[in-house]
């Protein structure tokens, strides 16, 4: 499997008449392309939240090994901890010696967008004139510093790649400041919800979430599942900072600890009987009627016994439990995991 190798970051800080702006530079090679040959690209741009929010999506992509180092896996939490490093070494931006930024269309939309243009119903800090030029393709000029937030917003809202806005990272001689993205630990923690998981079958990774009504919902796989909550608690940082690396491993070990929906959750075998949710994308609906059309009185987990067959079953959208004696759904119904 592929992967991206972080090999080192790097914050600069921007200072702006609102508060310091950070770009956040990171130095990476594809693991499957040779030779490899690590470079700095910018990776986000805006204010301490923002910056938070990138951080932490990057650090999702460690759950599931889709980025590492050059020795191998690394936490999220590891991962977020060499960010929280480097901000107490961190420069000052000495990039666009003119300390204006011209950005157009063409140039600088992220490559797998067709169009990127501004709608005038949509809320947006650029001027009339400003909006107007972009749509058009034209070159609007940005001053970095009285007008960070607009170019933040720019990248942000997916019109511009922050490595096109920013293609130049020179890290030699600059003054040392400190980026303030990390702060101390506040003295509460946050309040962690822990959902009720359980998983289908022994040797599968997929989970699935108990509701209030009893039925089951995917999940999906445990590292997705962890890396989305890892990518979503960046909000909870900027409120509560300090208690990620705690937070990441209890929902982490939540996870991996999930009971089979047999034995001891409902005590014996049960049969599942998948459907979809209005919402449910076309393809869900399709593998649920095909599972249907297989086991049109649903699904007695314990007859599953093949990889296959397993694979096919754990991947429907949502599921009604059934047990075998029908008595034994009370308590699920009635808010076991509560």
């Amino acid at each position: 499997m592929g992967a991206t190798i972080t090999t080192r970051c790097q914050v600069q800080v921007i200072e702006t008449p609102s508060g310091p702006g950070y770009l956040l530079f990171e130095e990476t090679f594809e693991k499957n392309v040779y030779p490899h040959r690590p470079h700095w690209s910018c990776i986000g741009v805006g204010r301490r939240e923002d910056a938070l929010k990138r951080i932490f999506a990057h650090a999702a992509s460690c759950e599931g090994g889709m980025l590492q180092t050059p020795s191998g896996d690394i936490t999220p939490e590891g991962y977020i901890g060499r960010w929280k490093k480097v901000c107490d070494q961190a420069s000052a931006y000495r990039g666009h010696p003119t300390g204006e930024v011209g950005l157009n269309m063409k140039d600088h939309k992220p490559w797998h967008l067709d169009s990127v243009q501004i709608p005038d119903d949509l809320e947006c800090p650029l001027t009339d004139g400003q909006r107007c030029g972009w749509n058009r393709g034209m070159t609007v000029v940005f001053s970095l510093a009285e007008e960070f937030d607009k170019i933040a917003w720019l990248v942000n809202r997916s019109r511009a790649s922050s490595w096109k806005v920013f293609d130049f990272f020179d890290n030699t001689g600059h003054e040392i400041v400190q980026a303030e993205i990390f702060l101390d630990r506040t003295r509460d923690a946050p309040k962690l919800a822990l959902p009720n998981l359980v998983r289908l079958f022994e040797r599968d990774e997929p989970l699935f979430s108990i509701p209030e009504d009893g039925t089951l919902t995917a999940e999906g796989w445990a590292y997705s599942h962890v890396g989305s909550f890892i990518s979503g608690y960046a909000a909870v940082e900027a409120e509560h900072p300090g208690w990620y690396a705690k937070q990441i491993k209890a929902y982490r070990h939540n996870a991996m600890t999930a009971p089979l929906l047999t034995a001891p959750v409902l005590g014996q075998d049960c049969i599942v009987v998948p459907f979809a949710r209005d919402d449910a994308h076309t393809y869900m609906k399709e593998s649920v009627a095909a599972l249907l059309a297989q086991y049109p009185e649903g699904v007695r987990l314990s007859d599953v016994t093949d990889g296959g067959a397993r694979y096919r079953v754990a991947g429907a959208p949502s599921f009604r439990v059934i047990s075998v004696d029908a008595a034994a759904t009370a308590p699920l119904q009635a808010g076991l995991f509560a």
